[in-house]
């Protein structure tokens, strides 16, 4: 099962309410993929200081991902596809290298080891960094849109 966190929005609450009421849907989407976006940045950022190689960082953040539909918003490991190869670890199997596995044997009895957990905890403490951060990047997308409909009348 991959790491995968529904952003708490508790925080932000009346930013959000405020969006709900005084936004159609697109700019809605648009800004929570903003916030998301701020999200997935600094989990990736944070990818470094776990101590991990950088072949499983760089294969963790190439299934670093965001979605935004009108139920729910996501980020996390898996969430994002990782389209440009099925070697190695994919969207399909990065929960290996964040939430580790135990002892392994196969059906004949030959030794497959453990994989520790190398990014477990790591989206929980972006998503506590990034919240100002989120809120700053939602404001200005809705900024730079509401200029560009503006210039459109």
């Amino acid at each position: 099962m991959t790491e995968t966190i529904v952003v708490d929005t508790s925080r932000l609450d009346r930013f959000v309410a405020q969006l709900n009421q005084e936004l159609p849907q697109r700019l809605r989407t648009g800004a929570l993929r903003a916030m998301l976006r701020a999200y997935r940045r600094r989990a990736s950022r944070m990818l470094a200081s776990t101590g991990a190689s950088r072949r499983a960082q760089k294969a963790a953040r190439a299934v670093l991902g965001v979605r935004v539909n009108q139920r729910q918003a996501k980020v996390g490991f898996g969430v994002r596809k990782n389209t440009k190869k099925e070697k190695g670890i994919t969207h399909r199997n990065v929960h290996w290298l964040v939430l580790g596995t135990g002892k392994r044997k196969t059906n004949a009895g030959a030794n497959r080891g453990q994989m520790p957990a190398l990014f477990r905890g790591v989206l929980q403490r972006a998503a506590a960094a990034a919240q100002a951060e989120a809120v700053r990047e939602a404001r200005r997308w809705l900024i730079k849109e509401i200029r560009k409909m503006r210039s459109k009348l």
